[in-house]
């Protein structure tokens, strides 16, 4: 939404840098010359085609308007500035366009009885310049008005005055906008009503003199509408002109309270999404491009309330917040097909940011307006040629948010497209600025910009891609939350919560998985010889991945022929080399029937006998190197022993606040506990903040003599 409201329908170029820059080309519609060479018949074809209808739109849009303006104009019937007579016309009198107008300043010329035969008349809907004066700063303008003594009370009405101003009646000041000296000041430019004296409005006989300081902008940008930018100076009745007064706010205000309503609820939303999908990162750039938006309209809103000049600290944030928009503009399309912007687009957006100096330069006088027109131009012009190139690549490629926001950019193309035509168009003096713009046109006593239209096209586009977005993620949601339920009941298969029966021993398992599905896993196999096989270990990662990789490993394992601790973890490894991504840790034990124990090790956290750290061979993890042999460390389990497993889970259970550690020693300290309390005081200890990792704790005691 341009910051200025209207200012776009008054003067060529608009009067911040988004109406500014919304008179440059955005893209265009045809294909690159090597997109053409290898595109098909068909395909070229249809870019020709593309190239005449721009080409017609773009003669339609500089030439069409201005010609069916011209029998309008000499349908007019202005009165004399001499002798205007009011007396039989309506509640609300336009003045002009005619007046009587002088070049330079002199505090006499607001007198009643000054002699301005001389003057010459002009008329404010032709460009100064034709009318022999190319940059007036100091001007007056007079007319003479005739009016019913018995009239009542009269206002009169100041609109789209391109500069600052002070009015007087009879020689009595009722009022003005802006400061005199030097260049005049830009405002908002709504309606002002300003009082008549009753004793003016009972002589019958008013002259209305206004003394002007055009503002430095007015004129650099050749503007058609005269000194009052195609606005209007009138007089009536303050009971009819008031409503004209709230109209004229209401017509530059809607606009914006539709963009506020809207982009508000487009940030809401992306920033509701992001906290659920923190992964989607272009939310965020969406809700800072909105909050630029934003910023913008508050500024609009402030500008209509205050009239604050266009220049100074306000409007500079505007032009700042109306520049970082641009640019974000094209992050956000590009994000959004997950197009990273290579390193020309980053300068080319630096380039808008720029601007937004050169712009406050402008306005305040300092640098010519024409300046950052100058850079602002030929960088969108590259920018917006090459976001259709970019979105019609991914639509080639089945991009699922390619088809919306393509459509949209070829809008927002031809509409900047036309408005930069129209602009270059009056600088050749082509067609006058008042009829060149096919992008702007009237709704009643609307003055419609297509830019704005498309800007809030722009926001709509993202809010179908936002929806589209969220409902295809949770349909990739539900259909992996049925593969991890489908993973889920395989692992309860191969993970049973209970132990099988183990004579002459006493097992106790507990698994706590972090997620729906884990990476932990053991494996407990008795033997008709009295021996009981033990495997413990953890899948690197979490999630279906690493529940995947449980599953290879247990399939592995119920297939495994030996029993010796260390050839099962070589046969693992050789099994797991190659075919997963990250290691796997493990260890695993043979207790005989009389209590020896054979124990290897593969990055696992060492058991525990009888509540002291076992002192194992250490190996490499599981599926990293080929040929890895494992040592065997022996030990016995007597009668009443107690051999605890655990995995890193318990071990690097961390506290919410303090982020400690559970920790080996707290482990070791309740190591001679049942698996169950040393599985729930890992998960307590961590109550609070969710679950790191998989909690696996395995116990065996010895029951036979």
């Amino acid at each position: 939404m341009q910051h200025i409201p209207g200012a776009e329908a008054q003067f060529c170029g608009g009067s911040d840098l988004r109406a500014e820059a919304r008179t440059y080309p955005r893209a265009t519609t045809a294909a690159t010359p090597t997109a053409r060479a290898t595109a098909t018949p068909t395909a070229r074809a249809t870019a020709r085609l593309l190239d005449v209808l721009l080409l017609a739109v773009l003669l339609l849009g500089a030439v069409g308007p201005y010609a069916i303006a011209q029998p309008a104009a000499q349908l007019q019937h202005p009165q004399d500035p001499r002798h205007y007579d009011a007396t039989r016309t309506g509640e609300v009198v336009d003045l002009g366009p005619l007046w009587l107008f002088q070049e330079g300043d002199d505090p006499a010329w607001a007198a009643k009885d000054f002699d301005d035969s001389q003057w010459q008349v002009v008329n404010t809907n032709k460009s100064m310049a034709s009318q022999g004066h190319p940059n007036p700063n100091q001007f007056w303008y007079r007319v003479h008005l005739h009016v019913r003594p018995d009239t009542g009370p009269l206002v009169l009405g100041v609109s789209s005055f391109l500069g600052s101003y002070e009015i007087f009646v009879n020689g009595a000041r009722i009022g003005g906008e802006g400061k005199l000296s030097g260049r005049g000041e830009f405002r908002v430019q709504k309606l002002i009503l300003f009082g008549i004296p009753k004793e003016a409005v009972r002589s019958g006989e008013l002259t209305i003199a206004l003394h002007g300081a055009v503002a430095a902008a007015a004129y650099a940008t050749e503007t058609g509408g005269g000194l009052t930018g195609g606005g209007r100076i009138m007089i009536g009745g303050p009971v009819a002109l008031a409503p004209l007064a709230f109209e004229s706010y209401f017509r530059g205000a809607w606009l914006n309270w539709v963009d506020l309503v809207l982009v508000s609820f487009v940030v809401f939303v992306v920033l509701a999404l992001y906290r659920a999908l923190p992964e989607q990162k272009e939310y965020l750039t969406i809700a800072l491009c909105g909050g630029l938006e934003l910023l913008s309209v508050v500024i609009a809103f402030l500008d209509l309330r205050l009239r604050l000049p266009f220049s100074g600290v306000p409007y500079g944030i505007g032009l700042f917040a109306d520049a970082g928009f641009l640019a974000l503009q094209v992050e956000v399309v590009l994000r959004l097909v997950g197009v990273r912007p290579a390193r020309w687009i980053r300068a080319l957006q630096g380039v808008l940011i720029f601007t937004a100096v050169l712009g406050e330069l402008g306005f305040a006088g300092i640098t010519p307006v024409w300046a950052g027109h100058t850079l602002t131009s030929p960088a969108l012009m590259v920018l917006y040629l090459a976001l259709p190139v970019y979105l019609f690549r991914e639509l080639r490629r089945g991009n699922p948010d390619a088809p919306v926001l393509f459509a949209f950019q070829i809008v927002w193309s031809t509409i900047e497209l036309l408005n930069d035509a129209g602009y270059y168009l009056i600088k050749a003096h082509l067609v006058t600025p008042k009829h060149y713009l096919l992008t702007t046109f009237d709704v009643g006593a609307f003055v419609i910009n297509a830019s704005d239209i498309a800007t809030i096209y722009f926001w709509v586009t993202l809010l179908v891609i936002i929806v589209l977005r969220t409902v295809r993620i949770a349909q990739e949601r539900s259909e992996i939350a049925a593969e991890i339920e489908a993973a889920r009941t395989v692992q309860q298969m191969l993970i049973p919560a209970v132990p099988p029966v183990t004579p002459g021993f006493a097992v106790e398992s507990v698994y706590l998985p972090a997620r729906q599905v884990g990476g932990d896993f053991f494996l407990v196999a008795p033997s008709g010889d009295g021996s009981l096989l033990i495997v413990t270990g953890d899948v690197s990662g979490k999630g279906l991945q690493a529940a995947m990789v449980v599953s290879t490993v247990l399939g592995a394992l119920r297939n495994e022929t030996s029993r010796s601790p260390a050839t099962v973890l070589a046969n693992l490894n050789q099994v797991l080399v190659g075919q997963v991504k990250g290691f796997v840790t493990c260890a695993a034990a043979l207790i005989a029937a009389d209590g020896r124990i054979a124990l290897a090790n593969a990055g696992n956290p060492a058991p525990y006998l009888n509540g002291r750290e076992l002192a194992v061979s250490a190996g490499l993890p599981l599926g990293m190197v080929a040929g890895i042999a494992y040592e065997e460390t022996a030990g016995q389990l007597s009668p009443g022993d107690l051999l605890t497993f655990v995995s890193d889970g318990v071990v690097e259970a961390t506290a919410p606040i303090t982020r400690e550690l559970f920790g080996f020693d707290r482990t070791q300290a309740i190591s001679r506990q049942p698996a169950d309390a040393i599985a729930e005081a890992a998960r307590a200890f961590g109550t609070g903040a969710p679950q790191a990792d998989d909690i696996t704790v395995l116990t065996v005691a010895r029951t036979n003599q």
